[in-house]
């Protein structure tokens, strides 16, 4: 039954007597009068559906795509779920409505050499799931990217085990990347001699996280060595991540290094009704130098094409 101004109920007493009861109905609002039946369920993902629905009143259920992750991620930071999203709608008439469901984001890349793991670029976030509506629109945010911290250690080099935080990963709120830009002395005590390590600042995830690895100075460096910070994410792409350049080894080498941040991912959209939806690309990764060049893992970007996660459903009432 379509909701109105005023709805008329009609009530049945024990002796036999109906009564009229009429309510005020608000604007919008509807009055179940029959049971919910599920009329349509997105089953393609990134897909802008177009549905028509005779006049009636319906209830929606939406969860956006979760974002990227990476399976080797050792300790993870940023919200990769989110919240559900319900309502109610009614419609007058056949009307068109449309329907999107979100994918799940891309993860970050990860260079590597040997058993050593450079900086992970950060992941893609999810995209949204939408229905709109007639006037409605209703939208389920998509997950932040997976940012990852993880332990670059080679066995039995780094006495108290040096290490490098992974970069922010996309998202659609500001999301600071922790990729420390250090030059920091590390004691070889199989040699008993001291060496260099670099780790560039890693990207900020867009659309304006900021970059990771800010410092005053590079304090203990070579004075021509220069380790940068991240970059910041923007309405295009993740931020790229930091590079280290003219670094030495070790105060008696003399052959420079160089190691590139990764490259931030780029933001991917669709639209829908009118509406857009953005998967937000992750930053990139911060380059590190020590007796090997390693450069910083790109952001992921975009969506995979399926979900763990979303789903847009419609019913009935």
């Amino acid at each position: 039954m379509l909701g109105a101004l005023l709805a008329t109920l009609h009530i049945m007493a024990q002796n036999g007597a109906v009564y009229d009861i009429v309510e005020h109905v608000p604007d919008g609002a509807c009055i179940m009068g029959r049971a919910e039946e599920l009329v349509y369920e997105a089953t393609s993902i990134n897909v802008c559906d177009t549905i028509t629905l005779p006049a009636g009143c319906y209830r929606v259920e939406l969860m956006g795509g979760m974002g990227g992750a990476r399976s080797d991620c050792l300790v993870e930071m940023g919200q990769r779920i989110t919240t559900p999203v319900a309502g109610v709608f009614q419609l007058d008439k056949a009307t068109t409505v449309y329907a999107f469901r979100g994918g799940d984001g891309v993860g970050g890349n990860v260079n590597r050499f040997g058993n050593l793991t450079g900086a992970f670029g950060g992941a893609s976030s999810g995209a949204d799931s939408i229905i709109v509506a007639d006037n409605k629109i209703f939208r389920a945010a998509g997950g932040v990217g997976q940012s990852c911290v993880r332990l670059s250690k080679y066995s039995g080099i780094f006495r108290d085990g040096s290490y490098a935080h992974g970069v922010g990963g996309g998202s659609d709120v500001a999301n600071v990347a922790w990729c420390m830009a250090v030059c920091q002395r590390a004691y070889n005590y199989q040699s008993d001699t001291y060496s260099y390590l670099y780790y560039a600042g890693g990207g900020g995830g867009a659309p304006n996280g900021v970059g990771g690895g800010k410092f005053a100075t590079n304090s203990g460096c070579p004075d021509d060595a220069v380790v940068q910070i991240g970059g910041v994410g923007n309405s295009t792409s993740g931020g790229d991540g930091g590079s280290v350049q003219n670094a030495i080894y070790s105060p008696t080498e003399t052959t420079k290094r160089n190691a590139s941040g990764g490259r931030g991912g780029l933001n991917v959209s669709w639209q829908c009704g009118g509406q857009t939806i953005t998967s937000y690309g992750g930053g990139g990764g911060g380059g590190c130098v020590y007796n090997y060049e390693i450069d910083g893992g790109d952001g992921g970007s975009g969506s995979v094409g399926t979900s763990s996660t979303s789903y847009v459903r419609i019913y009935r009432m």
